[in-house]
C-alpha cells in the first residue's frame, strides 16, 4: 500500500497517484530523515480498523528531542491487536487511538524486531527507525498482503504494494521490460510462479520474512521469522476425535478475530463447503452476521438459489447479487486496467468485490484456504493417480501413443496421461502437470528455450522445484498435494488476484482459513484423515459440528467460474480475435503464426487447447498494450 525510495526527490503526486484505487478513505507522505539518508513513505488508506484521523498513515510515534519518531506505512490487519495492546497497556504504553496500526509501533518500541513473532494477521508494512538508522519490511507469513521490492538505477531500494506502482517511480526502466522467465511461468501454468515478478527486476519480498536496510537501501539483514506450517505426520484414529476439538476450537478464534472491524464486514456465501463453515461459525457469536452470495444468469454457473436456502437454515441476512453476462462483458476493460500480472483467474474476484461493495461492505471473509488445507481439490485425487500412471508410461513407453490417442478421441484426460511419462518424476512434477496450461512443446514453440534457472519441462524456477521437492519428500500423498497447492496455486494466483482485485474496488477480503495457528494445526495431521470418503473435507464439516448444513455434501463441487468457452466461441470471439491479432506479439517476440496456431486449435476443440489458453494470450496482450510493456 506504500512505495518508498530511499532517496530524495519524488513527485508525492504521481507516487500517490499509482497507488490512490488501493485506498479510496485518505492519503499521506512523509520523508524521514536517518542517520546515513533519507526514506520515504507514501500511503493510500483503506480504513478498517479506526476510521478517525488518529488512524492516518503514515504514522509515527514517539517523536521527541530524546526519541526520533518512529514510522510505519503498513497494509493489511493484525489480528490479535487487542491482546498485544491489552499487554503494551500494563507495561505503561499509552495510545491516543484505536488502530492495529499504532500497536505495531508501540510494540517495536517495546520489543523492537522480535515483536515480529507476535504478529498474527495479514500485512505488509514498512518501518522506519532513524535511531537505529535502520528501515524494516515485513510480510505475513503466508504472504497474503503482497510487497514487491526494486532497486533503481540510480542506487538505493523501492517497495510498492503493485508491480505497476514502480512505472512511476525514477530509475525503474526495468519494470517496464517482461522477464521471458515469467512468461514461461506464466504459460506454463497461468500464473507468474515463485517470487520473482513478471517484469524484470521485480521480486517479492517472501511470506513470513523481514528485511533490514539502512537509510541508503543499503541490506542489514535478510530473516524469517515464521516457522513452518507443513510437516505431516501419521497418526491414529482413536487421536481424531481431540483433534476434531482442537480445530472446532481454532476455527472459532480465526473467525471471531477476523470479524472485527470499525465498519461493516459479511462474508462471501456460496454454496461450498468452505464458506458455509465460515458462516456456521460466524453465526453463532454474530447474531447480526451479513452474507453476500453471487446469482448469475448463466445457470450453470449459479448457486444463489442453494446460498440462500443456506442462510435461511442458519438465521443469516443474505443478499443476492445478481451478476449478467452482458454487463460483465462490457466491463471487462476494467478489470485489464487494474490487473497488476497477468493471470488466467480473478476475473470473478473482481467482480465479486465490486458486487459485495455496492452492497455496503467494506471487509468480506472468504474461504480461499479450505481446499488447501482440507483437502478440497481433485488434484488430492489426481495428482497421486498420476504419479502411479507415470511409472507405468516410463516403463511400457506408451505415453505418445496415449496422448495421441487423447488427441484423436479429443480427450484432455488421456491426453495429460501420456503426458506423464515426460515430467519430472514424483509429486511435484505431477502436480506441475496436473495444472498446466499450455504444454511443453507449445510454450518452447511461442518462447523458445528459457534461461538455466528455469526447468524447460514445467516452466518452473529450478529453485522453486528443488525447495518442493525437498519440502514433501517426508510426507504422505494428501500432504504432499496440500502443501504443492498451498505452495503454488494458493500463493501465486489465488491470493494475489483475490488483493488485487478486491482492493480496487475498495473492498477488504479476509482469509480466516490461513490462520497461522490453524494452519499449524491441521497440516501436520494424517493425510487419511483429509481424503474425500466417505465425504468431502471430514476434518472441517466435522469441527463445525451439528450446525453445518450436510444436505450440501452431496452437491457436485461447483466454484464460481465464467463460461470463458461459450463466450470466445461466441459474444467474445470477436474481442478475443482482435487482441490475438494485435502487432504486439513482435513487440516481445512471440510468433504470431503460434499464437495463430493456438486459436485455430480451440476452434478445431483440439483437447490440448482450451479457453484458458485463448484468455491467457488475450490478458497478455491487454497488459503489454496498457502498460506499454516490452520484452
Amino acid at each position: 500500500m506504500g512505495e518508498n525510495r530511499l532517496q530524495a526527490g519524488i513527485s508525492i503526486e504521481g507516487v500517490l497517484g499509482a497507488i490512490s484505487h488501493r485506498g479510496p478513505d485518505g492519503k499521506g507522505a512523509k520523508s524521514i530523515q536517518g542517520k546515513s539518508g533519507k526514506a520515504f513513505f507514501a500511503h493510500s488508506r483503506l480504513s478498517i480498523i479506526d476510521t478517525s484521523s488518529t488512524g492516518a498513515q503514515p504514522m509515527v510515534v514517539g517523536d521527541s528531542p530524546a526519541e526520533p519518531g518512529i514510522t510505519i506505512t503498513f497494509n493489511g490487519e493484525i489480528y490479535n491487536f487487542l491482546q498485544i495492546k491489552e499487554e503494551l497497556s500494563g507495561l505503561g504504553f499509552r495510545f491516543s487511538g484505536g488502530s492495529d496500526t499504532e500497536v505495531i509501533l508501540q510494540a517495536y518500541r517495546a520489543w523492537g524486531p522480535d515483536f515480529f513473532f507476535r504478529l498474527r494477521g495479514m500485512f505488509a508494512f514498512a518501518l522506519a527507525d532513524p535511531g537505529r538508522d535502520t528501515v524494516f519490511l515485513a510480510r505475513d507469513h503466508q504472504g497474503i498482503k503482497p510487497l514487491y521490492l526494486l532497486s533503481p538505477s540510480q542506487g538505493g531500494l523501492s517497495f510498492a504494494s503493485e508491480v505497476r506502482a514502480f512505472r512511476f517511480l525514477p530509475g525503474s526502466e526495468k519494470a517496464r521490460r517482461i522477464s521471458r522467465d515469467a512468461l514461461h511461468g506464466f504459460f506454463a501454468q497461468g500464473m507468474v510462479l515463485g517470487e520473482r515478478s513478471f517484469v524484470e527486476g521485480v521480486e517479492e519480498l517472501g511470506p513470513g520474512q523481514c528485511l533490514a536496510l539502512d537509510f541508503t537501501g543499503r541490506q542489514k539483514f535478510r530473516t524469517t521469522f515464521t516457522g513452518p506450517v507443513q510437516n505431516g505426520h501419521s497418526g491414529k484414529w482413536d487421536e481424531r476425535p481431540r483433534a476434531i476439538d482442537s480445530i472446532r476450537e481454532a476455527l472459532g478464534v480465526s473467525v471471531g478475530w477476523h470479524l472485527i472491524a470499525d465498519v461493516p464486514v459479511g462474508i462471501f456465501l456460496s454454496a461450498g463447503i468452505d464458506s458455509t463453515a465460515l458462516a456456521t461459525i460466524a453465526s453463532e457469536s454474530h447474531p447480526d452476521l451479513r452474507t453476500v452470495s453471487i446469482g448469475f444468469d448463466q445457470k450453470e454457473s449459479d448457486e444463489s438459489e442453494e446460498a440462500a436456502s443456506i442462510a435461511a437454515q442458519l438465521g443469516i441476512r443474505n443478499e443476492v447479487v445478481t451478476l449478467r453476462a452482458q454487463s460483465i462483458l462490457a466491463d471487462l476493460d476494467a478489470v485489464f486496467a487494474v490487473m497488476d500480472q497477468p493471470t488466467v483467474d480473478g476475473f470473478n474476484t473482481f467482480f465479486v468485490s465490486r458486487a459485495a461493495r455496492q452492497a455496503g461492505l467494506k471487509v468480506a471473509l472468504s474461504g480461499l484456504g479450505g481446499d488447501e488445507l482440507f483437502g478440497g481439490y481433485a488434484s488430492f485425487r489426481d495428482v497421486p493417480r498420476a504419479q502411479k500412471i507415470s511409472w507405468l508410461a516410463r516403463i511400457a513407453g506408451i505415453g505418445r501413443l496415449v496422448s495421441a490417442t487423447g488427441r484423436l478421441l479429443r480427450s484432455r484426460f488421456l491426453w495429460k496421461a501420456g503426458r506423464t511419462g515426460f515430467y519430472p518424476p514424483g509429486f511435484a512434477g505431477m502436480y506441475f502437470l496436473r495444472r498446466e496450461l499450455f504444454s511443453t512443446e507449445d510454450r518452447l514453440d511461442l518462447l523458445g528455450n528459457p534461461s538455466r534457472g528455469i526447468d524447460p519441462v514445467t516452466g518452473a524456477p529450478l529453485d522453486l522445484l528443488e525447495t518442493l521437492t525437498s519440502q514433501i519428500s517426508t510426507l504422505d500423498p494428501e500432504n504432499s498435494v496440500g502443501l504443492l497447492e498451498q505452495q503454488v496455486y494458493m500463493r501465486n494466483m489465488l491470493l494475489r488476484d483475490s488483493d488485487v482485485f478486491s482492493m480496487a474496488n475498495g473492498l477488504e477480503i479476509r482469509v480466516p482459513f490461513l490462520d497461522q495457528d490453524l494452519m499449524r494445526l491441521v497440516n501436520p495431521m494424517p493425510g487419511i484423515w483429509k481424503r474425500p470418503k466417505p465425504k468431502p473435507k471430514a476434518l472441517l464439516v466435522d469441527a463445525v459440528g451439528a450446525r453445518f448444513p450436510k444436505w450440501i455434501l452431496g452437491r457436485k463441487k461447483r466454484g464460481f467460474t465464467f463460461p470463458w468457452n461459450a463466450w470466445f466461441r461466441g459474444s467474445m470471439r470477436g474481442f478475443a480475435r482482435e487482441r490475438l491479432d494485435s502487432n504486439i506479439w513482435q513487440k516481445i517476440q512471440i510468433p504470431k503464426n503460434g499464437v495463430d496456431k493456438i486459436w485455430q486449435r480451440f476452434e478445431q476443440k483440439d483437447p490440448s487447447v482450451t479457453a484458458l489458453h485463448v484468455l491467457a494470450l488475450v490478458s497478455l496482450a491487454e497488459m503489454v498494450e496498457r502498460q506499454k510493456l516490452s520484452l
